[in-house]
């Protein structure tokens, strides 16, 4: 097969580098790499090259599926559903892994902030850049999907349940997909990665240039090489913003979880966003704490 029959469509910052490990465990996945981002970064024609490209290791019985969190972030880019339905076709499946709203906005900030894209004010941050809060908005960014595939052809993944019962959702997810089960028992236990590194390869990692011209054609071990030689380690992570922000969090996504809560039929919301905003106040004034007593 030379292009996906299934898409890990996101969410960044949500688990999906654990994800993709752990769906390559199985020896009838193909995933050829992580964040290829195909139908972002090529037109229709450039992207089924791209795909036969991608795919040129495939054996045979093997599904194929990518794994790209830019098809997750509306309003950045648009069209990516139109553009699937076009290029892969009606029967595609979806996965879209999902993690706490307010816990994945404000990692997706301190990664930001690591490259040096947002300032190390959280509050700030949000402010000035809507995507760390659009990005989180996760029934917003699935409607366009379910517009145009049945709900049957999609599965949503809570990360939270995901690392609670890792080997049982994997064979979930394998079942969704038509595979056989794995057992993922003795596999290494992927973490959060949430470390971030920064330096100059790190601009030229995200050009237009090094994307198009030179990614496609250098193995992941070479890229990762790369980013271990040339990139320092990132900054400590920012304080949890203040009870202000934290409620303005709460009240921004409170509606897209209760909206993604009926999308996916539970009787139950995923997330406790009180709960998760009272711990982040406490967490924060428990390290000003820290700080003061050691200085």
């Amino acid at each position: 097969m030379d292009h996906p029959a299934f898409l890990v469509i996101g969410a960044m910052k949500a688990g999906t580098t654990s994800l993709f490990r752990d769906l390559i465990q199985s020896p009838a996945i193909h995933l050829p790499e992580k964040e290829p981002a195909c139908l972002v970064r090529y037109s229709e024609a450039e992207a089924l090259t791209a795909y036969r490209k991608l795919f040129r290791q495939v054996r045979s019985g093997q599904i194929v599926g990518e794994s790209s969190t830019g098809y997750s972030m509306l309003p950045l880019y648009p069209g990516i559903p139109e553009r699937a339905m076009k290029i892969l076709g009606r029967d595609l499946r979806i996965l879209y892994l999902v993690r706490n709203p307010i816990h994945r906005t404000l990692s997706h900030h301190y990664h930001a902030m690591s490259y040096r894209d947002a300032p190390a004010d959280p509050a700030a941050a949000l402010k000035g850049q809507p995507l760390l809060i659009e990005a989180s908005r996760y029934a917003m960014q699935l409607e366009p999907w379910l517009a145009l595939y049945p709900s049957a052809q999609v599965r949503v993944i809570i990360a939270e349940e995901y690392y609670a019962a890792r080997n049982n959702i994997v064979n979930e997810i394998c079942r969704f997909l038509g595979v056989p089960e794995i057992d993922l028992t003795s596999a290494t236990v992927h973490g959060a990665g949430e470390e971030r590194r920064i330096g100059r390869w790190s601009a030229v990692r995200k050009s237009g240039w090094y994307r198009r011209r030179l990614a496609p054609y250098l193995p992941p071990h070479v890229r990762k090489a790369a980013s271990r030689l040339l990139l320092a380690e990132g900054p400590a992570r920012p304080l949890p913003p203040d009870m202000d922000c934290l409620l303005r969090l709460r009240d921004v996504f409170l509606p897209d979880v209760e909206n993604l809560t009926r999308r996916i039929g539970r009787s139950s919301q995923p997330w406790d966003l009180d709960e998760t905003i009272r711990r982040l106040a406490d967490s924060r004034t428990e390290v000003r704490i820290i700080r003061r007593t050691r200085s």
